[in-house]
């Protein structure tokens, strides 16, 4: 039987359309792709002793996978240049597939690590090339507003996930709710398999001069390296450790520390897992409404000062959280950290491909995903191994000293990009 895939989608030019047709593929797949990883978050530290596991080794499996990405993102940025999107995007979701899958079967330290390590290559090769294509079938009117978009499919899969994970995981045993899980995901495999359209643009390739090849090479590394917008790099580094790597990691543990294993809301009692989950939850969902209005906001404004407020937004967010003494309180830090987290997101991916070369947006967005990664990596480790000396507010008053500094820094560079301090109309 032959498959007949979509045609390449070549990059827009000129042409203003809502939301192009490869990013529903695209979205959804990655969407999906997140349902185990994030059950973890919201459902492990309530089952440390069922599933053999102590509170540092689950600091160093939240952390991992993102340690993988750090080489990793760089390569699957160089190898999107080369041999396409799609085929990298694909590996990803059958990799995601299977580490969701292996979470059932683990047992005891090494085996949660070897599934951590499967799903850090998966999520590498995932999300590399899912901003890649955002930005090859956007152009500079449109590129705050996609990239707003595929960040509010992420925020889809941050939203579902830990609220169907979490509800699985009360009420399945973990083994039964991860396989479902890894359905659910597989369903997005065959989505992209069938659905994503190949975005690279074929480039002509130059004949080197004898004996010149290493010295070109090095010269067009220097020049890319040169050509990467690290004030965005930075400002990513540090939303995420602060909003995916801090925040994820611990809201489970801080509710079980200001609530004990239950939550009373009302008449009725509720699980930490689905408590977190549904935090969670609207998180995610009040993030994917915004994401796509930041960066359309950040085409007409500027990057810098989108990206400015929404770091001192962060910074609160985690003092209101820290300090909340009811449910409505850490409901309150909890929807004030989704508006800066959507408008951080998308708005410093819009701004990293503002810089960008079009010959080498896999490679950029690789870098861009490895600094990120560095940001993520060191919030769950350092929270969850100063917790059982100090508790969670140093890691917290980190992440806020963090997001203060690096917006003064922002606003202070003389580093400049083309959208930084002038409007551009769209």
């Amino acid at each position: 039987m032959i498959i007949m895939h979509p045609p390449p989608v070549k990059p827009l030019t000129g042409v203003k359309i809502l939301v192009p047709p490869a990013l529903f593929p695209l979205g959804m797949s990655a969407a999906l792709s997140l349902l185990g990883d994030l059950t973890l978050f919201a459902s492990l530290v309530p089952r440390l002793e069922s599933l053999a596991l102590t509170l540092p080794q689950l600091g160093v499996l939240f952390s991992i996978h993102r340690l993988i990405r750090i080489p990793g993102n760089p390569l699957v940025g160089q190898l999107a240049d080369r041999v396409g999107r799609r085929p990298l995007f694909i590996s990803g979701m059958l990799l995601a597939v299977i580490s969701t899958a292996g979470y059932g079967f683990s047992v005891g330290f090494v085996p949660f690590l070897v599934c951590r390590l499967a799903w850090g290559a998966a999520w590498a090769l995932i999300n590399t090339t899912g901003m890649t294509i955002t930005m090859d079938i956007s152009n500079d009117e449109s590129r705050g507003k996609l990239a707003g978009v595929y960040n509010s499919w992420l925020w889809v899969g941050f939203a579902l996930a830990p609220f169907l994970g979490g509800y699985l995981v009360d009420h399945l045993p973990f083994r039964q709710a991860m396989l479902l899980l890894a359905f659910f995901t597989g369903l997005g495999l065959i989505a992209s398999y069938l659905f994503l359209p190949e975005t690279l643009v074929p480039r002509v390739k130059n004949q080197p001069q004898p004996g010149s090849r290493l010295r070109q090479k090095v010269a067009g590394m220097i020049s890319q390296a040169r050509s990467l917008n690290w004030q965005a790099m930075i400002m990513m580094a540090v939303f995420l450790f602060a909003g995916e790597g801090l925040l994820l990691s611990t809201l489970s543990l801080l509710l079980t520390d200001r609530f004990g294993q239950q939550v009373a809301i009302g008449q009725t009692t509720v699980g930490i897992a689905t408590t977190a989950g549904t935090l969670f939850m609207l998180r995610a969902v009040l993030a994917g409404i915004i994401g796509p209005l930041a960066g359309h906001l950040s085409d007409r404004c500027g990057r810098l000062i989108t990206v400015t407020f929404s770091a001192l937004l962060g910074a609160g967010s985690l003092i209101i959280i820290l300090y909340a003494g009811s449910m409505t309180g850490i409901l309150a830090g909890i929807l004030l950290s989704a508006l800066a987290s959507a408008a951080g997101n998308a708005v410093l991916t819009a701004w990293m491909g503002d810089n960008a070369r079009r010959d080498a947006q896999g490679a950029t967005f690789g870098w861009f995903a490895m600094i990120g990664d560095i940001g993520s990596a060191l919030g769950p480790m350092l929270a969850l191994f100063i917790y059982p000396l100090a508790g969670i507010a140093p890691a917290y008053w980190v992440g806020v000293i963090l997001f203060a500094l690096s917006a003064a820094w922002l606003n202070s560079s003389r580093l400049t990009s083309k959208r930084t301090s002038v409007s551009v109309s769209g």
